[in-house]
């Protein structure tokens, strides 16, 4: 006998693979659902790597930007004055040049070459007795046809050294002489039996002059009362021109008592290193621009870088400093000696 409340077993079975369909379908859904979500936020994250620059981990700190410049040295500037600015430019200069300024070598070899008027030069006489200072600290020397001249710098720079040394010592007997010579002077001297021809002469320049003692014969390299003018010269840009040792460079003897005015830092050079003249601007045209400059530390603690620049025709382009204190002066061969006062 059928019952008819009872499911049959074909009933039940499907009744049991639609429970099994629904319950893979929610799986599969579950799943799929699943597999969106993790691919929005794989994308949240793709966009956002993006936009966030890179964070160096903990240990790969990046150090700050004013940590990443290099130190400067201390070179004793002090800090409320800037230091030396290296950026160079060039300076037109002209062959004609090369004749002139405080550095140029005359002698027996090297001709002068006399500018078109003297307005470089001092009337000695005549400054002293505007200022009122005629025979109080020193004497002039020359003759009624032989007044004294000086380049304005040079007579300057003498002035100063020989008020000095009357001040310290109490004596005003030293006698400057035998300055400036003109090309019709040295000419009535060379005819009358001097050695050096006319436009070969050292005192051309107006840069030189001769000292002594009046009335006395004295040797301000060996006399003990007048060796401070010998030794300290140099501190006023004045050099002996011509050194008892270098009369084989100089090609003049006998002549210590003449001084020649170079400049402080260079006077300083060639008395620390014994050098004349003609060798030591021998020396400087190995010292061109750059690394190759020569740098010296005065005693007064001035620093300085010094080089040679060839002259390459009519013109000459020579890198001077934007910012700092120079000096162009020529050597009267070939070329030009550049003087930077770094510090």
């Amino acid at each position: 006998m059928t019952n008819h409340d009872s499911p049959s077993r074909n009933e039940r079975q499907q009744t049991r693979q639609r429970r099994q369909n629904t319950t893979l379908m929610a799986i599969a859904v579950t799943f799929v659902l699943l597999l969106l979500v993790f691919a929005i936020l794989l994308c949240m994250n793709v966009v956002m790597a993006l936009k966030k620059p890179d964070t160096p981990k903990d240990d790969e700190q990046t150090p700050p930007v004013e940590d990443q410049t290099p130190e400067t040295p201390d070179d004793g500037t002090p800090d409320d004055q800037d230091p030396p600015v290296n950026n160079f430019k060039t300076e037109t200069v002209t062959s004609d040049q090369i004749n002139q300024g405080p550095l140029i070598v005359v002698n027996k070899t090297h001709v002068y070459q006399f500018p078109a008027s003297e307005s470089h030069l001092i009337d000695i006489y005549a400054s002293q007795k505007l200022a009122q200072t005629h025979e109080v600290y020193y004497q002039l020397g020359g003759k009624e046809d032989y007044k004294l001249y000086m380049e304005a710098t040079a007579y300057s720079a003498m002035n100063k050294m020989l008020i000095e040394f009357s001040t310290q010592s109490g004596l005003s007997n030293v006698l400057m002489e035998n300055a400036y010579r003109s090309y019709d002077y040295q000419k009535k001297l060379y005819d009358a039996g001097g050695s050096t021809p006319p436009g070969y002469s050292d005192s051309h320049t107006g840069l030189s002059c001769a000292l002594g003692v009046l009335d006395q014969a004295k040797d301000f390299a060996t006399d003990a009362a007048y060796r401070w003018v010998y030794e300290n010269c140099y501190k006023y840009g004045f050099v002996v021109r011509y050194p008892a040792d270098k009369a084989a460079q100089t090609g003049v003897s006998d002549y210590t008592n003449y001084f020649r005015y170079v400049g402080y830092v260079h006077a300083y050079v060639m008395k620390t290193r014994n050098l004349c003249l003609e060798e030591y601007i021998a020396m400087l045209q190995s010292h061109t621009y750059g690394e190759n400059a020569l740098k010296v530390t005065t005693d007064d603690g001035s620093s300085y870088e010094i080089y040679y620049v060839s002259a390459t025709g009519a013109q000459t382009q020579v890198p001077v400093p934007e910012n700092s204190t120079y000096t162009i002066s020529g050597d009267n061969e070939g070329g030009f000696i550049v003087t930077v006062k770094v510090s």
